[in-house]
């Protein structure tokens, strides 16, 4: 990854999101290009994505610069939220080789929700894989702008892959 960035403006007296991340992309170690991915919309929803793939880093520079330009506001207003997903029962339902997996997804997920909805990024440090494993129960803590819509969406987000509501508690 190049850069990846979340700005923000006030419209209306709401928030509004600007996500990037600007990467290499390479296929096959042959040809290289670069990829702007982003999303714009109200902080708690998840908008619409876009990307686009380019020879030269300064066209996508651009491209970033324009996005960016009406985003002003670096850091919004967050809270901390304790998030604790119990995997003793989740884990008994699927294969040993793949717990490392889940556990893992369970950390990209919550690193979508924050990203995509706007209301955090990069405002949580993953448990330890060994100690997750070991006491079979994830936990951290996520700094967000909104406790509520961290909730619904990371519930509507985890779920689809087997981990039931009642295994995850927010404090």
């Amino acid at each position: 990854m190049i850069e990846e960035n979340i700005l923000y403006k006030l419209i209306d007296n709401k928030y509004h999101f600007c996500y990037y991340t600007i990467y290499n992309d390479s296929f096959g170690g042959e040809i290289s290009r670069y990829a702007i991915e982003h999303a714009q919309g109200e902080v708690g929803e998840l908008p619409l994505f876009d990307c686009g793939f380019f020879e030269d880093l300064n066209e996508v520079i651009n491209i970033k610069d324009e996005l960016i330009k009406p985003y002003t506001i670096t850091n919004i207003p967050t809270l901390e939220v304790a998030v604790s997903v119990n995997l003793s029962d989740f884990l008994k339902r699927i294969p040993k080789k793949k717990h490392l997996q889940y556990i893992h997804h369970i950390t990209r997920t919550i690193d979508f929700v924050c990203k995509s909805s706007g209301i955090g990024i990069n405002n949580f440090i993953a448990p330890s894989d060994k100690a997750t494993h070991e006491t079979s129960v994830y936990s951290t803590v996520v700094s967000v702008f909104d406790k509520d819509v961290f909730c619904r969406l990371f519930i509507d987000h985890i779920t689809p892959c087997g981990i039931r509501e009642d295994e995850v508690e927010f404090n």
